[in-house]
């Protein structure tokens, strides 16, 4: 229901967001240094969210596909306002670590310690890590594509921002998303940091990559 919402609502936004994604991992030129910096991804949004934060959500595994989903659901089920910040962030090997040890020497070398000091840096009242994708991703990934949407709640993920954003401002970003991989039989599995030196197959969506952030906040 979600996704069929996505498409009829956001469906030229998330084409032009993917040919995007396709064209930087196939050009030729190096990824600009702050593309991949958590630092300069807090700079930027201490300095362009002008509404007060009052919390931080780093949602692990959280992709493009369940981030769109959420804010056709937030904005028309909800009547919240849900804004896709224009700023991608990329992830080159598509895992937490990647972003996790960018943490500066007052915090932990985690996704916990990384919205910590996002929140610091937004001034907001409270900061919480949220596994619930990457727990699916790891469980149910390797066992197709079908079981792993069977088990990927997006209602869940919607009605979870929707209870947080009732209660103020809130900001939510990911460490990365997931790959969606056809293998050699023909069959799609989901994971994240696909190695394309793996043989297994070729990626069709490289969601791990890239993450986005998302302000939600109520209408009134």
């Amino acid at each position: 229901m979600l996704l069929s919402l996505a498409r009829t609502r956001l469906k030229e936004p998330l084409r032009g967001i993917m040919l995007w994604m396709d064209n930087v991992l196939n050009r030729s030129t190096p990824l600009v240094v702050k593309e991949g910096n958590v630092e300069a991804l807090a700079k930027f949004l201490s300095e362009s969210v002008k509404r007060p934060v009052d919390k931080v959500v780093a949602h692990d595994g959280l992709s493009l596909l369940e981030m769109v989903a959420s804010v056709a659901y937030l904005r028309s089920r909800k009547a919240l306002h849900a804004v896709l910040v224009d700023y991608t962030f990329v992830n080159p090997p598509g895992i937490t670590r990647y972003v996790s040890e960018q943490a500066t020497q007052n915090y932990r070398q985690s996704l916990t310690g990384v919205v910590q000091m996002i929140a610091q840096r937004l001034r907001a009242k409270d900061y919480i890590r949220v596994s619930y994708v990457d727990q699916i991703i790891h469980k149910y990934g390797e066992a197709g594509w079908t079981v792993f949407l069977e088990h990927l709640d997006v209602e869940r993920i919607a009605e979870e921002l929707s209870e947080l954003a009732s209660r103020g401002c809130l900001l939510v970003f990911s460490d990365h998303g997931y790959d969606v991989v056809l293998d050699e039989e023909g069959n799609l599995f989901v994971t994240h940091g696909y190695r394309l030196e793996a043989g297994r197959g070729r990626v069709i969506l490289p969601l791990s990559r890239f993450s986005f952030v998302l302000v939600v906040f109520p209408a009134s």
